[in-house]
Order: structure tokens, then sequence, then C-alpha cells
């Protein structure tokens, strides 16, 4: 029998689910804060223009707007590198079609959101480099050093002086760690070392840009070489923002980046998807939805993240797994574009980009799972609102209950639920008292307002 409100009983089932487990908040240790949630807009984003103005500012809304979209806040940009001079001519190309529309794009985004901007280059100039082309590894050769130090720096100048577009963070590299078939470039921790102290800081210096620096975005989730960075007596204090992405297996083994924590610097997860290669065989889109909600949650309570950032904003028909939109392109990519669709994974990931805001403080839950596939995650935002995140994997539903004297006074404000059947569905939280059921196999975030004396 449901021990719930009758506003609740969607939530009923058969199945007996036992005596509710009291959980509390435990005030007596914060945890990190959280900067914000993105995902980047690489190759894509210069297609933007050519959607009608209904579809685009759709699909942009539909990813940064807090009250009705996904809240994303952080939006990561590539840096083309193909619009690059050669030596002795411009260090970039900015009449180039392909950089015209991505700066339109970046500009339709920021006067429209405002989020913050990073930027990631995937690999320097094809005659920088020791393979001679963009793709499959190389390594930026020595004495091409102080021009791409050059080049990147033209390239903030520029995004900033073109489009009005100004990137706060630059990553050195993205996943320098490996030779892709893609466009890639590998770094050593000692080769980045060299290139941030002798030639990116100083010139960023004199053309006195405020970009902070990041690294190491290795492709798994490992601070081994962000760490040989640190000990550098120049690179490391230049270090802003440590970074990684969650790929080969990493995202089931959380865990914190204690040299970068030490330093005070923020630790973001930049770069992650569950493609159909990492789900169990066979699986359902809503299989999908729950893993991202896990590794979301390890990420941020156990891992401790800074900023959580998925894959691409949009993607093509053809790369569903990749995108929290797709896009229809078209099989010619031949413009004008007019439809798109949301993902079911990015109202997932919604459970805590849009509840979750910029100045939020994580603190424990205890207990943090309530049993086997049940996990509670909580975060104060800065109006002071708590929020609740809990993602239940298992096959029965969960009941949890909140009479605890840390959420003494608390009333919920809203409540979200996601299951196989439903998206980011709100219920009814005129009638909720101490307790809730979560149904079995869903995401649910539950807002509480708090006294006016509650934990900032």
């Amino acid at each position: 029998m449901c021990w719930i409100p009758a506003t609740l009983l969607i939530f009923c089932h058969s199945a007996t689910v036992g005596s509710p487990v009291s959980i509390s908040i435990d005030r007596s240790s914060p945890g990190q804060t959280i900067e914000g949630f993105g995902a980047s807009s690489a190759w894509y984003d210069r297609f933007l223009p050519d959607f009608s103005p209904e579809a685009r500012e759709g699909m942009v809304d539909f990813l940064f707007d807090p009250q009705h979209g996904l809240g994303l806040s952080i939006h990561r940009i590539r840096i083309d590198p193909v619009p690059a001079g050669q030596p002795g001519g411009p260090v970039y190309d900015w009449s180039h079609p392909r950089i015209q529309a991505q700066g339109e794009a970046l500009r339709l985004v920021k006067n429209r959101h405002h989020p913050r901007f990073i930027a990631a280059p995937w690999t320097p100039p094809a005659w920088m480099k020791s393979n001679a082309e963009l793709k499959n590894g190389g390594r930026l050769l020595e004495q091409h050093y102080p021009a791409y130090a050059a080049y990147l720096v033209e390239w903030l100048r520029g995004m900033k002086e073109h489009f009005g577009i100004e990137v706060e963070i630059l990553s050195i590299q993205n996943e320098p760690d490996d030779k892709k078939q893609w466009e890639s470039c590998i770094w050593t921790a000692e080769e980045m070392a060299a290139f941030i102290s002798g030639h990116l800081k100083p010139a960023l210096d004199q053309a006195s840009l405020p970009t902070k620096l990041m690294a190491y975005e290795h492709t798994v989730w490992d601070d081994g070489p962000l760490n040989t960075i640190l000990k550098d007596p120049v690179a490391g204090p230049a270090l802003s923002y440590a970074a990684a992405h969650l790929y080969h297996g990493s995202r089931s083994r959380p865990k914190v980046f204690a040299q970068a924590v030490a330093r005070g610097m923020p630790v973001w997860m930049t770069e992650f998807y569950l493609g159909d290669y990492a789900m169990e065989k066979p699986f359902v889109e809503h299989d999908r939805v729950l893993q991202l909600g896990r590794v979301m949650h390890d990420t941020l309570v156990r891992s401790q993240v800074n900023a959580y950032l998925f894959w691409w904003m949009w993607a093509p028909p053809d790369k569903p797994s990749e995108g929290l939109i797709i896009a229809e392109f078209g099989d010619t990519f031949t413009p004008p574009f007019t439809t798109w669709r949301p993902t079911e994974k990015a109202y997932g990931m919604a459970h805590f980009s849009r509840f979750i805001r910029p100045g939020a403080t994580r603190f424990n839950v205890v207990p943090e799972q309530v049993k086997e596939g049940v996990r509670l995650s909580a975060f104060v935002n800065p109006d002071n609102c708590l929020v609740l995140v809990a993602i239940n994997e298992s096959s029965q539903p969960a009941e949890i209950s909140w009479d605890d004297p840390s959420l003494a006074g608390c009333r919920v404000r809203t409540i979200h639920v996601t299951t196989a059947e439903d998206s980011l569905k709100p219920l009814s939280a005129d009638s909720i008292g101490s307790g809730i059921t979560l149904p079995a196999r869903s995401l649910v975030t539950i807002l509480f307002e708090q006294p006016e004396s509650g934990t900032k």
C-alpha cells in the first residue's frame, strides 16, 4: 500500500517496496561548487545560421534556457585549423566562409543566452606538425612552438574582435594522449609544460588577454599527465582549470583529482557520451538515459567535478547517441534546415543541468545509495533552493523520506520525473509531506524551498 499523497499515486506499483529509507543532508562538510553544465558545438556550429530563425532559436533555447530547456551554461568550441596561413602569411583567415558561419552561430547563442565560452584545438595547422596532416596524431614540431602560440593568441583575439565572443578558457589540446583517425595531435605532459611556460603564457601576457588555461583533457579520467604539468614551476601556476574525459571505461572508475583540488583548481569533465558500443545488448534508449544519470551522479559526487559537459549539442541523424539534439541536415547538408528534435538523454541530463545552477554547492546525502541501483545527490543553489536528484536504475520502486532535522522546515517546490514513458514530467507538489516513492527505472529531481536560515 502506498504511503504517499494521492497527488503522487502515479508512483504507486503493485510490487511491495518495503519501508521508506530516511535520508539526511550532511551540512557539516560542504562539497565542491558547481560551475555549470555544457556541451560542444564542434564541427556543426557553422550550420546553425542555415536553419530557419524559428528552428535555430528553438534549438538554442532548448539547450540553454534554464526555465524550459536544459539550462546549459557552458559552450565548448572547436578551434578550426584550416584557415591558418602558411609561414610568412596571415596567421588566420577570418574571411573564410566556414569561420564566418561559426562566428555567426556563436554570436546567435551569445546574444540569446550568454553562456561561458571555452575552446579547444583538436590539432594545430598541418604545416606545424610532424606528420604534415590534420588527422592521425602527429606532434607539434618544436620549431613551431612560437608560431602556434601566436596562432592561438590571434584566434582568441579575433573571436572577440570579429564576432564579440570572449573565450574565457582555452584548453591546450583536446585528447592529447592518443592518435585519432580524426583531427588530433599527441603531446606528452613535458611537451605541453614547455609550450605553456616558454611560449603560450608569455604570448597571452604580451597580448593582455585574460583567457585562463586548461589541461590536460585526457581521453580517460586520469590526472597523471596533469600532475606532471602541475609540478612545472612555470606551467603549473599558469594553469587555472583541470579537465579530462570519461571514455574507454573510465566512467566506471571515478576518482578525485587530488593535486588539482589541493591547489584550489576547478576540475571539469569536458566530454563524454554513451555510444552504442558502451551499452550492454540488447538495450532500449531509456537504458542509456539511466546510465547517463548514473555517470553524471558518479562524476559529480565521487569525482567531485565542478562542471560536467556532454559531447555534441546537436548531431546528424546518423550519430544519434552523440547529440543532445538530432538536427535534420538532410543527406547533402544543403540548407535551409528546418527540423530538429530533442533526444531522450537530453531530458535525462536536464535532471541535473536545469535545476542545479552555477554557484550551487554540493552536499552529501546520507545514505548516498538507498539500495542497490538507487543513488541520491543534493545541491544548494545560490537562491537557497535545495535540489535532490535521485536515480533509480532498479526494476522496483524505492521509498525515501526526509523527516530528518537536516531537512526540517523544507517545503517541496517542484518535482520532475523521467521514466520510459515520460520525459521530465512535472508533478504536483501541493500535498507532498516528508517522503516520496521513486518509480522503478526513473530519474527524479525534487526542488525544496528551505527556511530563510537554511544553509546556502
